[in-house]
């Protein structure tokens, strides 16, 4: 009986150490796999930082995507310019030269770019 008791044991003992590496284990990867998704957020920050930073060096800053503070900022600025004369307040607003207004022309061709068409996928040869 002896035997068999301290076969049990040992075999429960290994049971219980088991479970116990594996709950570490499992730990260990939870704790991985969040370090891994904050570097992942991380990294898709700062690709997307790069991208508005290039999108706005070809393109310029769209008055709708201005943040309120941006807005604030340009109110502040044209309220601090001098006055306009009082002969061109009654004026209407002169229209820009044709040849100084190249930024429509270069937004509606990239508007006018298609995407690139997908390839079709091969199916599978049946015999």
């Amino acid at each position: 009986m002896s035997v068999l008791t301290e076969t049990m044991t040992r075999l429960h003992d290994e049971i219980v150490s088991a479970n116990r590496s594996r709950k570490a284990f499992r730990g260990e990867l939870v704790r991985q796999t969040e370090e891994r998704r904050s570097q992942v957020s991380a990294l898709c920050t700062g690709f997307a930082r790069d991208l508005a930073g290039a999108h706005r060096a070809w393109l310029g800053r769209s008055p709708l995507r201005r943040s309120p503070a941006e807005r604030k900022t340009e109110e502040a600025e044209q309220q601090l310019q001098p006055a306009q004369p009082a002969s061109a307040k009654g004026r209407a607003p002169q229209k820009p030269h044709a040849a100084h207004a190249t930024k429509p022309a270069a937004r509606s061709r990239a508007a006018r770019v298609l995407p690139a068409s997908k390839r079709p996928i091969k199916a599978a040869k049946r015999s």
